[in-house]
């Protein structure tokens, strides 16, 4: 994963699948990554523009960065660019409980 850090946001750029064959080491990342957070910091993009699987263990993953997330005042947003994960994510009503933008890419 990638970090980058512009004004009061925080973009995390993942460069890998959110399945449960890495999940452990996605979250102890994502976590890492919210400790180290500036006190500015408002907004937190999860970019997984670049990531092709999405399964049920990486959507709790997601769930987690997002509880994660409020607990810290944060409002978290994701960036996909497969037409099939934001299906999925409509589908688990995930894009209910935070912003989802698609943009052109993978599929």
């Amino acid at each position: 994963m990638n970090i980058v850090s512009e004004d009061n946001a925080l973009k995390i750029i993942a460069d890998q699948d959110f399945t449960i064959a890495n999940a452990k080491e996605i979250q102890a990342q994502l976590l890492t990554t919210l400790e180290s957070v500036k006190s500015d910091t408002q907004n937190v993009l999860l970019d997984l523009s670049k990531t092709t699987l999405l399964d049920s263990i990486g959507i709790k993953l997601v769930i987690g960065l997002l509880k994660s997330c409020q607990q810290k005042g944060l409002t978290l947003a994701l960036q996909v660019a497969s037409p099939a994960m934001m299906k999925v994510l409509q589908i688990c009503k995930i894009s209910q409980l935070l912003d989802i933008h698609e943009v052109a890419g993978n599929d």
